[in-house]
């Protein structure tokens, strides 16, 4: 009994490697005397058999990012026109899109970055972690770009 216990804790305690690519990841360089900047990247999820025998009680998400070295504080937020106004407003969770691309852009969904520890400047590049609900995290190398090189979203 005790073995049957030692092996399905192993078997639960793999990572299950998620066909979840990330991709485009930028950061945007913010302006002088700014503490906060965003961050974009496309997510792709592939529905395999593996993900559908996990069986899980919702759809994938990413519940968080982190960049230690340029952030302790990083929330996911989407972007609404309201009475002709852009407002932005915090999401607890992202869910991804079904065979398909979440695209996370200017206008549109986004994680900001508040409380910078330093000014990212366009060129360099931050490792990135996003968590996700059910498979393993996934990371990307985020390059930082002017802010004029993002196109809006249509």
């Amino acid at each position: 009994m005790n073995k049957l216990v030692a092996i399905l804790g192993l078997l639960f305690a793999l990572p299950v490697f998620a066909d979840v690519t990330i991709s485009d990841c930028v950061i945007v360089e913010p302006a002088p005397g700014v503490s906060r900047t965003a961050l974009f990247f496309n997510a792709e999820l592939k529905i395999t058999d593996e993900v559908k025998a996990m069986r899980t009680p919702s759809p994938e998400a990413i519940l968080g990012a982190d960049i230690p070295a340029l952030s302790n504080r990083i929330e996911m937020h989407k972007t609404e026109m309201k009475d002709g106004v852009m407002k932005m407003q915090r999401i607890p969770k992202l869910f991804l899109k079904k065979d398909g691309v979440t695209k996370l852009q200017k206008g549109g969904l986004h994680f900001m970055l508040m409380d910078l520890h330093k000014r990212p400047v366009a060129g360099e590049t931050y490792p990135v972690t996003l968590w996700l609900t059910y498979l393993s995290d996934q990371s990307c190398e985020a390059k930082v770009v002017k802010a004029s090189v993002l196109t809006q979203k249509p």
